[in-house]
């Protein structure tokens, strides 16, 4: 019994070292960011491209953000024309093949970042994880996928899909 227990413990140092590198490099595939930052800049290129001072009246563009937000609670389903933005997005910027299981995504969730509210869409597989980790009023880091789109009548959509989560508490470090 003896011999077992240092082979145990050496196990558990190399998987506790494996899964904080994986959240590193996860940490690390979703620089941190101010989000009200990248909506004013959204709006104010979208302005430009809408003032005919950018050529091109469509565009869109992907990228990966983490930031902090506070749950609500509240939940509703995506409304239609942000989901047919996701999925226009989705079909000129991501693998076709997996667009089926991305159309699933139908709840979003109202959260507070900086004094603001916003809805972030969520990914089905981690609805449930939400409903059972997160109350009311919790700090939370959210990785999201973030999804812009510029129409040509000048509507513009930015969603952040949320792609993961942790859950904050006093003694959590990023």
């Amino acid at each position: 019994m003896k011999i077992l227990f240092p082979f145990f413990l050496l196990a558990m140092t190399i998987a506790n070292a494996w899964s904080q590198t994986d959240w590193t490099t996860w940490n690390n595939n979703y620089p941190k960011t101010d989000l009200k930052k990248i909506i004013e800049y959204e709006k104010a290129y979208a302005d430009s491209v809408d003032k005919g001072l950018i050529k091109g009246n469509y565009y869109v563009r992907i990228d990966k953000y983490r930031f902090y937000a506070t749950f609500t609670g509240e939940k509703r389903k995506i409304p239609a024309d942000v989901k047919s933005s996701m999925i226009r997005v989705f079909k000129l910027t991501l693998d076709i093949e997996y667009l089926p299981t991305f159309k699933k995504n139908n709840t979003e969730y109202k959260f507070i970042v900086d004094g603001s509210e916003y809805w972030f869409p969520v990914q089905k597989v981690l609805e449930k994880p939400i409903k059972k980790e997160l109350i009311k009023e919790d700090r939370v880091l959210l990785y999201c996928l973030f999804m812009n789109e510029h129409c040509s009548n000048g509507t513009l959509y930015n969603c952040f899909l949320i792609s993961e989560f942790r859950k904050m508490t006093d003694d959590t470090q990023e």
